[in-house]
């Protein structure tokens, strides 16, 4: 026996609603200042003034506290005495967050290997295509974006969101350094490496993708490729490969 319709006028509360009114604020204002932060429209080591921004956006300045702490816990905001501040990684900075990123993406791309489906090949292969696109039509921007979204499909291929979580975390302010390096960047050299990266995922070939990122990485940051080797990790993505090599630069990009 189906159960009688039920109809009834449902009448949301005044606080409710502001809350939900809140939350979607704060996500889009979170969501803006991440694009202005990553796309270098707000300049490393800037301070953040609620004050300004609130002014700036007209939005109250709740929303912007509650982005700003979210952009914090990514990694692309720090907290000191003084306010707060765009992160500005340091040399070092962008090494060490190497090191986990590196014996990580390895993981990653072997475990895609292993799982990958018809549909998520499909889906690999999207994202390859829009950076040949890219490449073709001479679209930086989009280049880089999907270059980092090859990186963030193969962590969703592994199915493990405690990979794809710790591995944002650290993409997230070296994407700050990409902004800013980006126009040295060589094209074709950064295109064959993804797709040789994306052909072995695609053919479930764990030890070639293995062999392709180690490859990719080593051309943009081989001391740190060193020391993952030598910490017992194998290497693969460097943080920086969303920038390329450059064939003017052996050294990893600050």
């Amino acid at each position: 026996m189906n159960a009688p319709d039920i109809k009834q006028k449902i009448e949301f509360r005044d606080a409710d609603v502001q809350r939900i009114e809140r939350v979607l604020l704060k996500d889009n204002t979170a969501e803006l200042l991440r694009d202005y932060i990553i796309g270098g429209r707000i300049a490393p080591g800037a301070k953040l003034v609620e004050r300004q921004i609130s002014a700036a956006l007209g939005v109250s300045r709740m929303p912007i506290r509650d982005a700003l702490i979210r952009l914090e816990q990514q990694g692309l905001v720090v907290s000191r005495s003084t306010g707060r501040y765009v992160i500005d990684l340091s040399d070092r900075d962008a090494r060490d967050l190497h090191q986990i990123r590196a014996t990580l993406e390895i993981l990653a791309v072997e475990l895609a290997a292993e799982r990958i489906s018809h549909e998520e090949q499909q889906a690999i292969g999207a994202a390859i295509d829009a950076m040949r696109a890219a490449r073709l039509e001479g679209e930086r921007s989009a280049f880089v974006r999907a270059d980092v979204e090859i990186h963030r499909t193969i962590w969703r291929i592994a199915k493990n969101d405690y990979l794809v979580r710790t591995l944002e975390n650290i993409l997230s302010p070296l994407l700050i350094m990409v902004a800013n390096t980006a126009q040295a960047f060589d094209w074709d050299e950064t295109l064959q490496m993804h797709e040789q990266i994306v052909s072995s995922v695609m053919n479930k070939d764990a030890h070639a993708a293995r062999q392709a990122v180690r490859r990719h990485m080593d051309s943009i940051f081989p001391q740190a490729s060193a020391s993952a080797e030598e910490a017992g990790g194998r290497a693969a993505f460097s943080p920086l490969d969303d920038v390329g090599p450059s064939r003017k630069r052996t050294q990893p990009l600050t």
